[in-house]
């Protein structure tokens, strides 16, 4: 494989590298505005929503660990203890994800709950690497 960089110039490679670190920040910064409203906004969705609230929080939960991994890929020192935090995190909010997806009506608001704290713990965490 033919890496990118390696054909360009080394102003190009930076110029580039630039791009990328200010892509991150810009979708950080659009992130985080989602993020602050994003658990208040779902969280009294009842058990016959199980379906859409399950696919929305997916979504909030896919954009941040995309945008983790656009920090972590941008040559920014996003520190070995917050990458493994976060890393932490998203297991732990994907294994929530799946607890809701199969979750009844009798198990529905304990899956909820543990879905907030596994979106709390991921938010701390991806703050942690973006500062």
């Amino acid at each position: 494989a033919i890496s990118f960089f390696s054909a360009c110039s080394k102003s190009e490679t930076e110029s580039t590298m630039d791009d990328v670190a200010d892509s991150a920040e810009n979708a950080y910064e659009n992130t985080k505005d989602v993020m602050k409203d994003g658990w208040d906004s779902i969280k009294d969705v009842t058990y016959e929503r199980k379906d859409n609230f399950t696919e929305t929080l997916a979504r909030m939960g896919d954009s941040m660990e995309k945008e983790f991994y656009q920090l972590k890929q941008s040559g920014n020192d996003v520190g070995e203890e917050a990458v493994d935090k976060m890393e932490v995190a998203l297991d732990k909010f994907n294994s929530s994800l799946s607890d809701l997806s199969n979750a009844t009506a009798d198990t529905w608001d304990d899956a909820k709950g543990k879905a907030e704290d596994a979106w709390v713990s991921l938010k701390d965490a991806y703050s942690d690497v973006s500062s």
